[in-house]
């Protein structure tokens, strides 16, 4: 990632796989990458853990926990402060930066913090469309979960997109537009 230089600063965000032990020669570790990146304004969001570390016998089943972690993929990511700052193009690629990156959560918390006005602009639709796609899958699947959170999405969405929900068989018909 040194090797990056004056170009880290364009990245809203990083994706790595970092390593907790001494698996591959010469390969910094999580502790090393972790202290870089943050000295370059990144933080840990999030890694992709399942559970599944390095199994230790033969009678470890794929389907439980098991082994020692020894790596994973990582995300960092920038502050706040540094997403609210963008411009609306800029903004939309970082939201779906998060959306890809398992930070949905997050790309939420910094719209909601940003907009009072719809998301859309005629520059940016196709990344609207990526961000809009993936909102509606995101809404859909707590349905069935909590109806307030439900009842808050469709709220979001109105706002963040500038257009009714579509409710019911619309709703697949709408996805399939995409």
């Amino acid at each position: 990632m040194k090797g990056f230089g004056k170009y880290l600063d364009l990245l809203y965000g990083i994706r790595t796989e970092v390593i907790f032990g001494n698996t591959y020669h010469n390969m910094p570790s999580f502790g090393k990458i972790e202290e870089f990146l943050g000295e370059n304004n990144f933080r840990l969001a999030n890694l992709d853990y399942d559970g599944k570390g390095s199994p230790q016998d033969y009678l470890t089943a794929n389907s439980q926990r098991f082994g020692i972690l020894c790596g994973s993929e990582a995300v960092f990511i920038r502050s706040d402060e540094y997403y609210l700052s963008l411009d609306q193009n800029e903004f939309l690629k970082a939201l779906i930066f998060f959306f890809s990156n398992h930070l949905h959560d997050y790309a939420i918390l910094l719209i909601n913090q940003r907009h009072d006005s719809p998301l859309i602009s005629s520059k940016e639709t196709h990344h609207c469309s990526f961000i809009e796609q993936k909102f509606l899958k995101l809404s859909k699947s707590i349905e069935n979960i909590s109806q307030l959170q439900h009842e808050k999405s469709i709220s979001d969405y109105e706002r963040f997109f500038g257009k009714e929900y579509p409710h019911q068989h619309m709703f697949y018909r709408y996805l399939n537009m995409f």
